[in-house]
């Protein structure tokens, strides 16, 4: 008897179901402490820490010794990536973890920032043509002096320049 009111109620009233699913959605929102990454990070500015605060996977505090180091090392590998691909070349990047509490710890020492000089080609045996020459010199264009040497712009004027090159002949 109850199934069948249950089965009439649903049919009557469609909209009760989809609700209580969003209600229980609504109660069973994420623990606290998966909101951002438990890893405290130091050194560099306010704008490096944030950006290499958006890398880091949100999870939740470490509890132990051996989850603090782990969450740190990670850390320290995601920032030193991205100190690099910007140009920080020479950045110094420590993962600290200590035990009571379990703390999960970067200090970041970024170093100069690496900048472009004005580009130029020295080509291996003989000179390609003017036309080829034109070509990857073109190719490098992105790659202007005194720019932040940052790996997305060095990638892309390689591919470039050799692309440019190869069809030169």
């Amino acid at each position: 008897m109850a199934f069948r009111l249950q089965r009439l109620a649903m049919r009557a009233f469609p909209i009760i179901p989809a609700a209580f699913v969003v209600a229980l959605g609504v109660t069973a929102a994420p623990h606290a402490a998966l909101a951002d990454s438990p890893v405290v990070i130091e050194g560099g500015d306010d704008d490096m820490r944030d950006a290499i605060r958006d890398l880091l996977p949100d999870r939740d505090r470490p509890e132990s010794l051996f989850d603090a180091e782990r969450i740190a090392e990670e850390a320290a590998t995601r920032a030193l990536v991205w100190l690099r691909s910007e140009g920080y070349y020479g950045a110094e990047v420590t993962p600290e973890a200590s035990e009571e509490p379990a703390l999960a710890r970067v200090t970041i020492a970024p170093g100069p920032r690496f900048s472009f000089a004005d580009p130029e080609i020295v080509y291996a045996g003989g000179e390609p043509d003017a036309d080829a020459r034109t070509a990857v010199m073109q190719a490098l264009s992105g790659v202007q002096a005194g720019a932040p040497a940052r790996a997305e712009t060095v990638i892309a004027a390689e591919g470039a320049a050799l692309a440019a090159w190869q069809e030169g002949g």
